[in-house]
């Protein structure tokens, strides 16, 4: 479950583009606010994932080498930029394919890079 999109720049830009609107433009004060608190949100989540990011990323990394590690195509994965996409593609085949059958590892691995994910996504859940 890589960060995923929109991206931080397309955050960035979605934001930027709302508080360039002219606030005569704007009309409805309760719009207003709520579009404010969004974009405060938006922020937050690129404030976390700058903060957080990397750690979530090696967390990831390790606890789906540890599931895949006994597939005989995990060995083939790519272990550069995209190694999460990589892995993460791979788990969907090897679930796809039952080469890894659903039960209790797999799914505590799954809730524990959830959890990880909605700490950078939406931390008020904890």
């Amino acid at each position: 479950m890589p960060l995923n999109r929109p991206t931080q720049t397309d955050l960035l830009q979605a934001v930027a583009e709302y508080l360039r609107i002219p606030v005569t433009e704007l009309g409805d004060q309760k719009a207003d606010q709520f579009f404010r608190r969004v974009s405060a949100n938006v922020l937050g989540i690129i404030q976390r994932e700058i903060q957080l990011g990397s750690k979530f990323e090696n967390r990831e990394t390790q606890l789906l080498s540890t599931l895949l590690s006994d597939l005989d195509a995990y060995g083939d994965l790519d272990q550069g930029q995209n190694q999460n996409h990589e892995l993460n593609l791979a788990l969907c085949d090897a679930i796809d394919e039952d080469k890894i059958p659903i039960t209790t590892d797999l799914v505590d691995t799954l809730k524990a890079i959830s959890t990880e994910k909605l700490k950078i996504d939406n931390p008020t859940y904890f």
